[in-house]
């Protein structure tokens, strides 16, 4: 697995405007019985321009999650019946300042396909916003 790695970050780097990618990580799991198959990591040393075992990064190691762990977080939210079938979109003011919004107005009602479509920001964050109350109704709905 790590010379897959390796060869990944690699190629990642050869592309335009990837040039600070130092690191790659990957960790294996049977799905069935949740047991660790692997775990690798390589990152690369600009100071010697030579790319190294980091493996420890794959616990060691944090960073922001992407956009695909939102998709992610809405199907766990539709396997634990925690989803709403569609959400109103709406500014969310946050205690202390600021207000995530939408990139555009005018949105209105969307279900799951089509927020995830059009800002899966939105619907990621909302459903977290929400903590199991339905927005439009205000019931429960875990």
């Amino acid at each position: 697995m790590q010379s897959i790695l390796e060869k990944n970050l690699r190629a990642a780097r050869s592309l335009g405007g990837n040039g600070t990618t130092n690191s790659m990580y990957a960790v294996v799991i049977n799905p069935n019985t949740g047991a660790l198959l692997s775990m690798a990591g390589v990152a690369y040393n600009p100071s010697t321009g030579k790319y190294e075992d980091a493996s420890e990064g794959t616990v060691g190691s944090s960073f922001q999650m992407g956009s695909a762990v939102k998709g992610a977080t809405v199907l766990t939210g539709f396997q634990h019946h925690a989803v709403p079938s569609s959400v109103v979109d709406m500014p969310i003011h946050f205690k202390g300042g600021g207000t995530f919004k939408s990139y555009t107005s005018g949105i209105g009602t969307v279900n799951p396909a089509t927020a995830l479509e059009l800002f899966q920001r939105f619907y990621g964050d909302g459903c977290g916003q929400y903590g199991g109350i339905h927005p439009v109704t205000g019931r429960r709905i875990l």
